[in-house]
């Protein structure tokens, strides 16, 4: 059994060291080598990136082998957001929007932009513009053209949006959320009722929602957030400067106020891949079951030959009784006999003794008998009798002494003839 415990034991505590080294892998941040204000990826593989008037981009994965991309011809002095969509990169500045793919390898358009925009949001028909007042304008993509479309609304502070959708907050701090044309208005977020937020990131609206409280605080909804469901998200002390997700890869980009060991930008997944420790777990996890039936196993067999020699050990403990039994009844009578023929014995002797002095008794009966016969019937001749009685007497102790058995027959025969 100490085998089996020391095995169970040994792949158990190899399982534990996978899911504490794997496991807290895949849920911790990526230090990506950078400083940026903020990364947006796209699917067609590169990572974008901006820091003061200066764009990045990084071929995905990304390790931080950030290019700085060649704007010097538009004269920028400042870039104040960045968004992507599937093929291509929207590049926010003072006063217009550059476009190129997503590669960087196409040729740049420079659209501008009418109002003092500081924040592009990308949707799948529309790009959205919005300034500090939250006065918003849309341009129909691929926005080639000066096609600015201003929206009345400006209550609402949009945040982030999807494919399908538009997210922010309202005046009063709640989640609230949109059509990608705005023709809806604006619904709240049933999962958030009730709760403050600074942003929502809604890019993979499908899967996950996700939204960054007044404290700097991520956290997570599962799916569209129709429930309150809602979990942390660690971002192992680092505060949320900008929070993008990537629709095709389910990739998180945080990039932070506070720098790690390499920088500021950090990435994960939204949701890890377990295949990895899924593929180390299940073999030892196979093994501790085979330990498992090992021990069942021999538990079973040591329980079958208990359970035989139980059975062994109740037939002999029968037999023993029966035949033990037998034999102390066989002694007990022979005891019993021998008792007996001691008692049967003993009781010859004494009737052997009592037929050696009956004799004797019988002679002396009859002699005081026939005294009492001679004073009865010889009283008439007076004194006489005594001496007649005495001589009887004499005779008969004489007689029955000497002669035994005789003398007591003969006072027998004597009584009878007379």
């Amino acid at each position: 059994m100490a085998d089996f415990q020391a095995a169970y034991d040994h792949t158990t505590q190899d399982i534990n060291n996978t899911l504490s080294t794997q496991l807290s892998s895949v849920l911790t941040w990526a230090n990506i080598p950078g400083e940026l204000t903020k990364v947006s990826s796209s699917a067609y593989g590169f990572a974008w990136g901006f820091s003061g008037s200066t764009v990045y981009m990084c071929q995905l994965p990304c390790t931080g082998n950030w290019q700085p991309v060649d704007l010097s011809k538009f004269d920028i002095s400042e870039v104040l957001d960045i968004a992507t969509d599937d093929t291509s990169v929207y590049i926010l500045t003072s006063n217009s929007l550059l476009i190129n793919t997503a590669d960087g390898k196409g040729v740049w358009n420079m659209i501008p932009v009418p109002f003092s925009a500081t924040q592009i949001f990308s949707t799948h028909s529309y790009i959205w513009a919005q300034d500090t007042a939250n006065n918003k304008q849309k341009c129909p993509k691929p926005c080639t053209t000066s096609n600015w479309i201003a929206e009345p609304e400006n209550s609402v502070t949009i945040t982030s949006s999807s494919a399908t959708a538009l997210y922010g907050k309202d005046p009063a701090g709640n989640g609230v959320k949109t059509d990608e044309t705005l023709q809806s208005g604006w619904l709240p977020i049933t999962g958030l009722l009730g709760t403050k937020i600074s942003s929502v990131i809604g890019q993979v609206d499908q899967t996950s929602l996700y939204y960054i409280d007044p404290t700097s605080k991520v956290l997570k909804c599962d799916g569209d957030c129709s429930t309150k469901d809602v979990t942390p998200v660690d971002t192992q002390g680092y505060a949320p400067l900008n929070l993008t997700v990537d629709p095709s890869s389910k990739t998180l980009w945080m990039t932070s106020g506070t720098k790690g060991d390499l920088g500021n930008v950090f990435s994960r997944p939204d949701k890890p891949d377990y295949s990895t420790i899924m593929n180390t777990i299940t073999p030892l996890d196979k093994q501790r079951d085979a330990v498992i039936q090992d021990v069942t196993k021999e538990y079973n067999q040591q329980t079958g030959v208990m359970t035989v020699n139980k059975q062994v050990s109740d037939i002999e403990s029968f037999f023993k009784k029966i035949f033990g039994d037998q034999h102390k009844s066989t002694t007990d009578s022979k005891n019993t006999a021998g008792h007996l023929q001691a008692l049967i014995f003993d009781q010859q002797v004494t009737l052997e003794q009592l037929q050696l002095v009956q004799p004797v008794v019988s002679g002396f009966v009859y002699t005081l008998i026939a005294v009492v016969v001679i004073y009865l019937v010889g009283s008439i001749i007076g004194s006489f009798v005594h001496l007649i009685a005495f001589i009887v007497l004499v005779v008969g102790i004489y007689l029955t002494i000497n002669n035994g058995f005789s003398g007591s027959s003969l006072w027998s025969g004597l009584f009878k003839t007379a």
